[in-house]
């Protein structure tokens, strides 16, 4: 019986992410796909945190790779590329996003490296390291908390969402202004970087 490596779990556990969502990724369910021991598993990763971590970083190689994330000049639409990058690989899974935003940066070093080549591009450009960081991390969780938001299922029909804005009218105004736009989420979140990103 060939050796069951790292990779193969985390294989195992992406398409446990593709086909039912994070909630699927259990050490239980990974013996039965790959039929393992429980030790097996364990002896490649000691704990779930270091699993989902490892899995985290697979799903944005995905999108990066290995390549080097060189910050380019002028800063901002290179940065904004990235997060749209990071964006698409987080939507290629379910609740990629709950997935990548609850990695530890020692489990997943393409989100260390995608943060460590935003901040020298932004420092490269004359910015304190206050004013870097700031911009750099408004970004990213914005761009995290956006796509945890759309890959949740609505939580009300159109007809309750009607009666839950009756009483607040400058919120009915804003998501009529949305619709009339024909924003779609991707519209509106390139919208909201470059709102974020406007002096950058």
């Amino acid at each position: 019986m060939p050796t069951l490596t790292s990779s193969a779990v985390v294989d195992a556990a992406r398409e446990l992410l593709r086909a039912e969502g994070l909630q699927a990724v259990t050490f239980r369910r990974l013996q039965q796909a790959l039929s393992v021991t429980a030790p097996s598993i364990y002896w490649r990763f000691t704990n779930k945190e270091a699993l989902l971590g490892a899995l985290a970083d697979a799903v944005l190689r995905e999108e990066f790779g290995d390549e080097p994330l060189a910050p380019e000049q002028p800063w901002g639409p290179w940065f904004r590329e990235v997060l749209l990058r990071l964006r698409r690989a987080m939507l290629a899974y379910p609740d990629g996003a709950r997935l990548v935003t609850g990695a530890r940066l020692d489990h997943a070093p393409t989100l260390a490296r995608i943060s460590e080549a935003a901040l020298t591009g932004a420092l490269a450009t004359g910015r304190d390291v206050r004013s870097s960081s700031t911009i750099v991390f408004t970004a990213l969780h914005l761009t995290f908390g956006h796509v945890i938001e759309e890959q949740q299922p609505p939580a009300l029909s159109a007809e309750e969402m009607a009666a839950a804005l009756a009483p607040y009218p400058s919120i009915r105004r804003a998501v009529a202004q949305r619709d009339a736009d024909r924003l779609d989420a991707e519209d509106a979140f390139a919208a909201s970087l470059d709102l974020v990103l406007r002096d950058a």
